[in-house]
């Protein structure tokens, strides 16, 4: 997951790069927020290997938040990964 270190501080617009790979083919990859606001974000890559979108943070609530990755493989296994910033 790409953009700031986990356990930074962000503010303003942030960009949110995921990239997945898996042998038998990357079927899907999602990113959610979950924190005081919970959203998702809008994938705006057209690759299922990669995830872009950028995230406002602007009228968020302050405090802690954790932004997940969720990678589903060609058989449906799921792979999930996340990254706290505050």
């Amino acid at each position: 997951m790409g953009g700031a270190g986990a356990g930074a501080t962000v503010a303003g617009t942030i960009a949110v790069e995921v990239t997945a790979a898996d042998p038998v083919g990357v079927g899907s990859l999602t990113v959610t927020v979950a924190g005081p606001v919970a959203e998702a974000l809008v994938d705006t890559d057209p690759s299922p290997e990669r995830f872009a979108a950028t995230w406002t943070t602007t009228g968020a609530a302050e405090g802690a938040v954790v932004l997940t990755a969720e990678a589903t493989d060609r058989e449906a296994n799921v792979t999930r990964s996340g990254r706290r910033w505050w």
